[in-house]
């Protein structure tokens, strides 16, 4: 371990000593890790994860806010979308959960819909538990509060 010290003190010397060689090496270690994740991503969404839905152009981004309330969320309808393995395991596939609210960190969010099973969003390798509307982001995730759900 002592020769470790040594080696690793004797590097950050010579990378001190020589900064134009430091900055290469290090733009070029940046530029290679950006480009590696970079295509690990595009190969992941669309080989490894693509989304589970038959006409992929079809699909559209919806985002809106309350024009009549700007940062209120006062008037708009807070629902949410358990995921299916979720429906399963804590509802038992049962139908009638629609329209039951769903408690997020305080809040209560009617449930709409189930995920269909393989389902995990357009971002995200591990799709999340719950869905709410986009807006509700800053209601559902208070940092004096744990993240969790339950009904």
């Amino acid at each position: 371990m002592d020769n470790f010290w040594k080696d690793f003190r004797y590097s950050l010397r010579t990378l001190v000593r020589s900064p134009g060689f430091t900055i290469v090496a290090v733009l070029s270690l940046a530029l290679g890790i950006g480009a590696n994740a970079t295509i690990f991503t595009l190969i992941n969404s669309v080989f490894l994860n693509p989304l589970p839905v038959e006409a992929t152009s079809e699909l559209y981004a919806v985002f809106t806010t309350d024009e009549n309330n700007p940062g209120q969320f006062t008037n708009l309808l807070q629902v949410s979308y358990p995921n299916y393995e979720d429906w399963s395991r804590l509802f038992g596939n049962d139908p009638d959960v629609l329209d039951e609210i769903l408690t997020l960190n305080g809040q209560g969010y009617t449930v709409v819909g189930v995920a269909p099973e393989g389902f995990k969003g357009v971002n995200a390798i591990f799709g999340p538990e719950l869905w709410v509307p986009t807006m509700m982001h800053t209601r559902s995730t208070r940092a004096s509060r744990p993240n969790n759900w339950r009904s």
